[in-house]
């Protein structure tokens, strides 16, 4: 190893700090990207607030990246190329970028050989800018659960529980596919308010979810209930969501648990349920057609769960398509661009809400740019090393 670089670092505590770790080296098959940017997801506040069992000292899955150097025999990216990422291991889904593995909130972070073989760097379509980018893996996800819901639901009327970032996403998604009734349910007006004035929803389909949740979702589809239910709340509000949807949910339908439970977590109202073996049950597409479990819920309801961790390469090339087309829809979802040295106090406000980070209008996906980062840094590079400076080769390729 040569030099030291800036990074974002988690302590076993939650606090956020800035420090310096060392620079790798690319070795062979190895390659050495440097973070541009990258998304704040909901997973990295759940990891901020010490909810998730997660270990990794550096959060970040969300993003794109340069390649800055490689080892030998690496020919499927070259230095200059633009990568986004796949964050879980098929092989392992219990190795992921920025859980348990260190992420991408640092200015340079080695891809491994064996990262690079199953699928963690990938690189970024052209037509794709740097900032939508962002975006590539987390609709993918959306996509995913999209497609697991769709193999056993009509999809006609949805509810997505949360607000944030990846629920907005899954409301502007759902409405691009055509979906007839797209009801999002949160319990801050704000936000409800202004997914209302970008069109993401109708005003008569933003709900509160602490007022009269299950006769509000029941008188817009006439008494049924939704076909689908998309839970995106954080970990701490997973099970309350879940146990609402239950209400309002039609006879036959389907919940995806796309937020996430701890490993022993069952509910009363689904006796005998693992919560999180029904996610860990689809793994980055497999098994292809995707598992379901129909359940009996207390009151003789019949439905379907079903979930997944990670995403694959074909749901990331579907997201990327989506973008290309409807760059203007999802793009308003990106509502923040923070610089490396306001990204601890922003995280750190986001996942405690303690107001000392104040955005000044509604929050939906944060991204945090590195590109400004000032840091004392000076990497021994194997292969054709290139820094992000404005006069290099790599200066005019795609930075937008």
């Amino acid at each position: 190893m040569s030099g030291v670089h800036q990074a974002l670092l988690l302590s076993p505590s939650g606090d956020l700090t800035i420090g310096t770790v060392p620079t790798p080296s690319p070795s062979h098959g190895e390659v050495l990207i440097a973070p541009l940017l990258v998304g704040v997801c909901g997973t990295d506040l759940d990891l901020a607030r010490r909810t998730r069992p997660d270990f990794a000292a550096i959060l970040g899955h969300e993003g794109v990246a340069r390649v800055v150097g490689t080892g030998a025999d690496v020919h499927t990216l070259r230095t200059c190329d633009l990568v986004v990422f796949n964050p879980v291991n098929p092989r392992n889904p219990d190795q992921i970028l920025g859980h348990s593995v260190d992420g991408l909130l640092q200015q340079y972070r080695l891809v491994t050989k064996a990262e690079l073989e199953w699928g963690l760097a990938v690189p970024l379509a052209p037509a794709v800018t740097d900032q939508l980018g962002v975006l590539v893996e987390p609709l993918a996800t959306v996509i995913y659960g999209h497609q697991l819901v769709k193999a056993v639901s009509r999809h006609q009327s949805v509810a997505i529980v949360g607000a944030g970032s990846i629920g907005l996403l899954n409301a502007v998604h759902a409405t691009l596919i055509g979906t007839a009734r797209v009801i999002l349910i949160d319990p801050d007006a704000g936000k409800l308010d202004w997914a209302v004035r970008l069109g993401i929803v109708r005003a008569e389909d933003a709900l509160d979810s602490a007022h009269d949740l299950t006769d509000g979702v029941l008188r817009r589809t006439a008494g049924r209930g939704v076909d689908a239910v998309y839970l995106c709340t954080p970990r701490s509000a997973a099970s309350e969501g879940l146990r609402q949807a239950l209400g309002y949910l039609a006879p036959g339908g389907c919940i995806d648990l796309v937020a996430g439970f701890g490993d022993t977590e069952t509910m009363v109202e689904l006796p005998d349920v693992p919560l999180n073996a029904v996610r860990r049950a689809n793994t980055c597409g497999f098994p292809l057609q995707g598992t379901h479990r129909k359940v009996v819920d207390r009151s003789g309801k019949d439905l379907y769960l079903t979930g997944h961790r990670g995403t694959s390469a074909g749901h990331m090339a579907e997201a990327t398509g989506h973008l290309e087309r409807n760059a203007a829809a999802y793009g308003k979802l990106i509502t923040h661009r923070v610089g490396f040295r306001e990204a601890a106090v922003a995280i750190r406000s986001m996942a405690t809400g303690d107001g000392q980070w104040r955005p000044g209008h509604v929050r939906a996906k944060v991204v945090v740019d590195l590109t400004g980062a000032e840091a004392p840094f000076s990497p021994v590079l194997s292969s054709r090393p290139e820094s992000r400076g404005s006069d290099t080769p790599c200066a005019g390729r795609r930075s937008r």
